[in-house]
């Protein structure tokens, strides 16, 4: 939002749709979010620049950067992956080298495998089931993740309150990793 708010300075009204837009798509690959944006600005009559995505994502590119050095890793994550007993992989929507990145600077355990955009999460996630035998747990702490575990037919543990706490479409639900740490049977 601050991105495209610095971009293209959209109406307050437009603005909060798009907060709105925004916080029911997360864990979407962002230019798919951006595309949307500029044809939903277009549409409202806001003025673009040439290549809107294009400005959003490099606005976006240098708003990340800086907000990301100061991230902490999520509650309890660094220990609930030191204590997982087995293989880890990360699917995410972000490129490879921004999630390479994060992992390192935050320090967490080394992926077995990483996906990363372009590659969807329902991609990588069926591609992670055919080779452990369906031994696949997906966490997420996104809506998009939930979709993708479905459409994947994955087992699904939903983390935070971005996830609807749907039990029937999921494994588990907790409001942080930490709040597993001694399910991973279960789990």
């Amino acid at each position: 939002l601050t991105a495209v708010t610095e971009v293209c300075h959209p109406s307050p009204a437009l603005a909060a749709d798009l907060d709105q837009y925004n916080r029911s798509h997360r864990g979407v690959p962002r230019v798919g979010k951006f595309e949307y944006v500029a044809e939903f600005l277009a549409a409202a009559g806001c003025p673009l620049p040439d290549s809107p995505v294009d400005a959003f994502l490099a606005r976006y590119a240098v708003l990340l950067e800086s907000a990301v050095a100061a991230a902490p890793a999520a509650p309890g994550a660094a220990e609930f992956l030191r204590r997982w007993p087995g293989p880890v992989a990360l699917a995410t929507s972000a490129p490879l080298a921004e999630a390479t990145g994060h992992l390192a600077r935050l320090g967490l355990r080394s992926m077995d495998h990483i996906a990363a955009y372009p590659t969807s999460k329902v991609d990588a996630l069926r591609l992670l089931a055919r080779h452990t035998g369906g031994a696949v747990v997906f966490f997420g702490d996104a809506p998009a993740d939930q979709v993708a575990a479905r459409a994947a037919t994955v087992p699904f543990v939903g983390i935070g309150d971005n996830v609807k706490s749907a039990r029937a479409a999921m494994l588990d639900h907790a409001d942080t990793l930490g709040e597993l740490l001694d399910r991973q049977d279960e789990i």
